[in-house]
């Protein structure tokens, strides 16, 4: 070896050379073999551009053990061992041929203020960018996939950004909006499908694409608007409203309030597509109950007819459970209205009492018991007089009649059938002849007739007549014809006139046929007037309808409900009252050829004030219920888990469905390429909407930039994205794992993104016992409810997060495409 210490040249060993001093190397200096320096420092004078030459796989190795070495193959430069580099290190390029190793935490830092940073911290990789500038993640398209190369986003240029779950899309945006492939398990056993306001004061509401349709859930009130206008309304109190916004409000009872400006409210009654019936008012002071078509009205209580007014007008009452009102003793059976009560003593009546004046003494018709088993009955005809009923006419049970006495057959020893008596004693009387079959009158002091005969023999009729034209008759048989020569009925009248009989009185206090009960602790009064009393009519001994003064129609009731149902004290009604215990019930029953149905208010022990809706009214078959609070229940009977429907009065719904069912199905049929299904609300203001279009749906928020200020940059994005921690985790309720967030977690970073508060609880009502039923369906024992603390869980709206991915990717993107310009710019020097 070759060389110079100083100005001298120095030719060194080949074998080994030793320098124990310090060696100023000015020229070339050539080493064939081992060149050990036992000093600390080799200075080579860059400034007059001094080298060092090795030959091809020459090496310079440093270290005790050569745990460094470098040197050239002849092709390229080599460099074995780890290198501990804590200054600068300046390149013109550099190539790799293996890995380049980094501890925990050590990074990659570029940029002046060491801005992007890249690192591991031994449990996390970081790709930090702690300088002033964006960090861009840029390319054509960019995608972010696992190491098993499955999809986890991909963002598309100048297209969707789409975000997948196990290489599934989940999330996309569109044009218009952004598309969510599904949410959870909606239409599975036992899942609920619940739009619910969380903000108090606030409303749900399902619009259509230019709001004149929508359905609207408020706090207290629950809405339908079709055309423009409101349709239906249902308050916090259950009552609902038809035609108006404003449902009639009474204590204590729930009420339906139809409404129209022109004609007022009506409900029609179909079966099978035909009208059957209606309820309606069609001016402002007529109320009106009609059966459509050759069909009758008929009114029941405890599941029996009680009362029919026929196609023809004709008022029918003839009570099941006493057969025909009437049995002649003939092979007919004749319709008529009677009044019946069953006392069991003698002298005991029932009838018809007319009064023309509140505390005055009535006058009627009343039927009286001769015995006490029955089979006689005589029927007494009063009058009022001095505040007090006197008996003026009675008709036996053998066919007597008596005027001003109550035993006309004991004043003629050959039958007198009429006896007429004075307050003297005296008593005029007509009666058949057993001889002759003749007809005369006759005094009680005359031993033969006092007055001409009438009639003729058996068989014959007595006509009456006047201008030689036959005007009335009363047949053999007992019937009586007006207008009618063969009358075939008790009575019938013929006339060509639409008015077939009329009574009027010309007294000013007005005119009234009244039946009165002369038993004072029983004083039913019926009156068919013009005066200011009550409607009555009884069966079985029990009063069993009342029509009222102010015209509320009470049954099973003998005071229905007027003003108290009524804000205005002007409200008529219709009142139907059951009896008392566990299977006491008022119900509307309406029936057709082997169907039933019927609408229920219980009256279970002390009253459980709840509304029901029956298919079947004996087996108690109930399809809906409304509970004195105001809750429906469908198909079931609480807020459970039970398939069916539910709302309560604060206007939140519950779906249940089972078998697979779908729990809430939403269905437009239109032409419209896009539809908008549901319509979210929020103060009045559309906050977002459901929309289909083909066979996307959309899950739109509201995003208009008229709706929004103080409009600014995201920045910092990075840090907060790098702030989440994503986890996978097992859910408890089916075991699945699944990635996702914790949400008390993600709230420090995305707060916007999550409701509720960490660790919070609610109190749930649950069922500790169900109810009992009898033997009908019915209610026997009331379900027991106890209260329970339950988990009130966190949630998380992870479409508010994209907002932030999106300017992290953003910032990414920047510092990539800064990185790639550096690097270009490296590679080209």
């Amino acid at each position: 070896m070759g060389g110079y210490l100083g100005t001298k040249a120095v030719l060194l060993s080949t074998t080994a050379a030793n320098v124990t001093g310090n060696a100023d190397i000015t020229g070339n200096l050539t080493v064939g073999g081992n060149l050990t320096v036992s000093g600390t420092t080799i200075t080579v004078d860059h400034a007059n551009a001094q080298t060092v030459d090795l030959g091809d796989n020459d090496k310079i190795r440093l270290g005790a053990d050569y745990e460094l070495q470098l040197w050239s193959d002849g092709t390229t430069g080599q460099i074995s061992g780890d290198i501990n580099h804590t200054g600068s290190l300046t390149t013109d390029g550099l190539t790799l041929g293996g890995n380049v190793t980094f501890g925990d935490s050590n990074k990659i830092i570029m940029g002046a203020g060491s801005d992007l940073q890249i690192y591991h911290d031994g449990t996390r990789s970081y790709l930090d960018d702690v300088g002033s500038g964006s960090l861009w993640l840029r390319g054509g398209d960019v995608a972010i996939k696992s190491t098993a190369s499955e999809t986890m986003a991909e963002f598309a240029n100048n297209g969707a950004a789409t975000l997948y779950y196990d290489n599934a899309v989940k999330f996309a945006t569109t044009s218009t909006g952004v598309d969510i492939a599904s949410v959870g398990t909606a239409g599975a056993s036992g899942t609920n499908f619940i739009i619910q306001q969380t903000n108090s004061g606030g409303v749900v509401q399902i619009k259509n694409h230019d709001s004149t349709e929508d359905i609207e859930f408020g706090q207290d009130y629950f809405r339908i608007k079709q055309g423009g206008s409101e349709r239906m309304r249902i308050t916090s109190a259950g009552n609902m409203a038809l035609g108006t916004t404003s449902a009639n409000e009474y204590s204590g009872y729930t009420s339906l309030t139809l409404d129209n400006a022109t004609n007022g409210g009506i409900i029609d009654f179909e079966r099978g597509g035909n009208l059957i019936g209606e309820i309606f008012t069609f001016d402002s002071s007529t109320f009106a109950l009609s059966a459509v078509g050759a069909r009758s009205i008929n009114f029941s209580t405890n599941s029996l007819e009680r009362l029919r007014i026929d196609s023809n007008g004709h008022l029918l009452h003839t009570p099941a459970s006493q057969g025909s009102a009437f049995v002649p003793n003939t092979s007919s059976t004749w319709n008529a209205l009677e009044i019946f009560q069953d006392r069991g003593v003698t002298n005991s009546a029932s009838g018809i009492a007319f009064r023309s004046q509140s505390g005055t003494a009535p006058a009627g018709i009343v039927s009286v018991a001769g015995n006490t088993t029955g089979g006689i009955e005589d029927l007494a005809f009063m009058t009022a007089s001095g505040n007090q009923t006197f008996e003026r006419l009675r008709i036996t049970s053998a066919g007597n009649v008596g005027i001003g006495t109550s035993s006309p057959s004991t004043f003629n020893s050959t039958g007198g059938k009429l006896a007429v008596a004075s307050g003297a004693g005296n008593v005029a009387a007509l009666f058949s002849d057993a001889t002759y079959y003749t007809l005369g009158i006759k005094h009680s002091g005359v031993g033969s007739e006092a007055v001409g005969m009438f009639g003729g023999t058996s068989g014959s009729g007595l006509a009456l007549m006047t201008n030689n034209t036959e005007r009335m008759r009363i047949t053999s048989s007992g019937n009586v014809g007006i207008g009618d020569s063969s009358p075939s009925r008790a009575l019938s009248t013929k006339s060509s006139s639409v008015t077939v009989g009329s009574f009027e009185s010309t007294s000013a206090s007005g005119g009234l046929i009244g039946f009165v009960d002369p038993n004072t602790t029983n004083d039913v009064t019926v009156r068919v007037g013009a005066l200011g009393n009550d409607l009555v009519l009884q069966a079985g001994g029990s009063e069993r309808m009342r029509l009222t003064s102010t015209g509320n129609l009470g049954l099973g009731t003998t005071s229905p409900h007027s003003t108290a149902w009524s804000t205005d004290g002007q409200g008529t009604q219709m009142e139907i009252a059951g009896g008392t215990g566990t299977s006491g019930y008022g119900v509307l029953h309406l029936s057709g050829s082997g169907q039933n149905s019927a609408i229920k208010t219980y009256t279970q022990g002390v009253g459980d004030g709840n509304f029901y809706m029956a298919y079947d009214a004996d087996a108690g078959a109930h399809r809906m219920i409304m509970n004195a609070s105001g809750d429906v229940f469908i198909g079931k009977t609480s807020f459970n888990n039970a398939v069916g429907c539910a709302f309560n009065q604060n206007g939140v719904g519950y779906f249940v469905a089972g078998g697979g069912s779908v729990p809430l199905l939403i269905n437009s049929i239109t032409s419209n390429t896009t539809q908008t299904l549901v319509q979210f609300y929020k103060n009045s203001g559309g906050v977002g909407s459901i929309s289909v279009s083909g066979s996307v749906t959309s899950y739109i928020t509201s995003s208009d930039y008229r709706l929004k200020t103080d409009v600014q940059p995201m920045t910092g994005a990075s840090e907060r994205v790098q702030a989440l921690n994503p986890v996978n985790f097992e859910w408890i309720a089916d075991g699945t794992r699944v990635d996702g967030f914790l949400a008390h977690e993600a709230a420090t970073v995305v707060p916007e993104a999550i409701t509720g508060e960490k660790d919070a609880m609610r109190d749930e009502e649950y069922e500790v016992t169900p109810a009992v039923l009898d033997d009908d369906g019915n209610v026997a024992t009331e379900a027991v409810m106890g209260t329970r603390s339950v988990i009130d869980p966190q949630g998380i709206d992870q479409s508010k997060i994209v907002p932030l991915l999106t300017a992290a990717l953003q910032e990414a993107l920047t510092k990539i495409d800064s990185l790639e310009t550096r690097l270009t710019a490296l590679e080209g020097a």
